[in-house]
């Protein structure tokens, strides 16, 4: 009798393992917060005006949707996701009360796969994949109001992170992310001077996220 209960018990335990597997199968869409860390650097090449690097950071709450596929077989897990976030993040710094070095990043538009192990219903996974941040930059000579250069970037992006996904219903699940990005270098000429600046960015974030499973 005592073999009987274990042996149904492990072939229910199974069972509910391999339905919860399957539930992450399939098409999903989500929302997703993040608490973003947005940093811009800007480097003198030329060392013509003040010289040195010049870095920047900002900490903001992202908000995004995605979509994404995923294939299941027994434990793997094999996915992609397209993501747009809308971002709020705008860096302001002084240096020696002369120049004004503003950064701000708007949106975040990212392709990703990912790969994982599914135990029950819970995922433990990583991700890569691609980005592209709408981004204006600006640098102020505060002693000349014709000294002022705005430039906007599309920027491209290479993004890593890890995360964990559970189905906490038949067609729902939670979702925790930690991912970070660098942003693609852009040479600018600054318009009146001759000196040119490399400018730089990347982000950090931690994302939750609620997905719905078609």
């Amino acid at each position: 009798m005592k073999k009987t209960t274990l042996l149904a018990g492990s072939l229910m335990a199974i069972a509910i393992q391999s339905a919860s597997a399957a539930e992450l199968g399939g098409l999903y869409g989500g929302i997703t917060v993040s608490d973003t860390d947005y940093k811009a650097g800007w480097f003198d090449r030329d060392n013509f005006y003040h010289g040195g690097t010049f870095e920047h950071d900002d900490r903001s709450v992202a908000y995004g949707l995605q979509f994404g596929i995923n294939s299941v077989r027994e434990n793997l897990l094999l996915g992609a996701e397209f993501g747009y976030q809308s971002m709020d993040s705008d860096v302001s710094t002084y240096y020696n009360n002369d120049l004004f070095y503003n950064n701000e990043i708007s949106a975040l538009y990212s392709l990703k796969v990912r790969a994982g192990l599914v135990q029950g219903g819970t995922t433990f996974y990583l991700t890569a994949g691609i980005a592209q941040t709408d981004e204006e930059h600006q640098l102020i000579d505060v002693g000349g109001t014709d000294s002022t250069d705005t430039f906007e970037t599309e920027r491209p992006m290479t993004l890593i992170g890890v995360g964990i996904e559970h189905m906490i219903a038949d067609t729902l699940s939670l979702r925790f992310e930690y991912q970070q990005g660098a942003g693609q270098e852009t040479d600018e000429q600054i318009i009146g001077n001759t000196e040119s600046y490399e400018v730089t960015s990347d982000i950090r974030q931690f994302g939750a996220s609620v997905n719905f499973h078609f």
